[in-house]
């Protein structure tokens, strides 16, 4: 298949892509011409499904198990990547946890798992991956980092502390990141609010509680992860080539 769309001729590596936002992303990619590495920590079946999708698009897929808290193991998974794509030229942070915890319940090790899957992951990926984001297809669109936040790091609620702090750190983060790695890498970083999921679940949702929600949400729906993709591909492409250090909101107006 000729290289077509917006990333044509690109390879991405995205953290967390066996399911949900991740997988999603994935394959918006592929549609839009890039081939893509499918990390993974758990869902190797998952992961696969999602590369065979990838690839009945005409692009290529590999996919590697790392968890991504693990410096090593993410060094790994960038050696083994660049041995079928020497370049990479977008890496999608978005791997991550969600689980909820009173302040009086948290432990140590959760908020310290937390904060490395959520947040030091960033660092780690980011970093293994600086030399081939250098090395980007040329042009004003090359070298884009996307980090994928939450509305719950820019609005913490009661119970989430941990993952909000972890979320709020990634945007922190890409500001940093932003003036550190410009002019070459762009960092930019989305946050979703209410998306379905298998991590945020919808159909367990009693009545009464899906109605509240809903009354949040100014446009009265729950997000679906191709409406994050959709967003990701815009900043992944030359199409934002003036866009870098910035959050950007997906929530279907949400009202805190």
């Amino acid at each position: 298949m000729p290289d077509v769309g917006s990333l044509a001729g690109r390879a991405a590596l995205v953290t967390g892509a066996s399911r949900g936002i991740g997988r999603a992303i994935a394959l918006a990619f592929a549609r839009e011409g890039a081939d893509v590495v499918v990390n993974y920590v758990e869902q190797r079946e998952k992961a696969e499904s999602g590369a065979a999708a990838i690839r009945a698009l005409g692009r290529k897929a590999i996919v590697i198990r790392a968890d991504v808290a693990d410096r090593r193991q993410v060094e790994a998974m960038v050696a083994e990547a660049a041995v079928e794509f020497p370049v990479i030229d977008i890496l999608v942070n978005n791997a991550g946890i969600y689980e909820t915890k009173e302040l009086a319940d948290m432990t140590e090790e959760f908020m310290d798992r937390m904060l490395a899957v959520n947040l030091r992951s960033v660092v780690h990926c980011t970093r293994a991956c600086l030399p081939h984001l250098r090395r980007g297809k040329k042009g004003a669109g090359a070298g884009s980092v996307i980090n994928v936040s939450s509305v719950l790091g820019r609005h913490g609620a009661g119970g989430t502390s941990a993952y909000s702090a972890a979320k709020a750190g990634m945007v922190s983060l890409t500001e940093s990141f932003a003036e550190e790695l410009a002019p070459g890498i762009r960092v930019n970083c989305i946050a979703p609010g209410y998306v379905q999921t298998d991590m945020n679940p919808w159909d367990d949702r009693d009545p009464e509680e899906k109605t509240q929600i809903l009354s949040d949400i100014l446009l009265r729906r729950v997000g679906q992860p191709e409406d994050i993709a959709e967003v990701a591909v815009f900043l992944a492409g030359e199409s934002s080539r003036w866009i870098t250090g910035q959050t950007i909101v997906v929530d279907g107006g949400t009202r805190f």
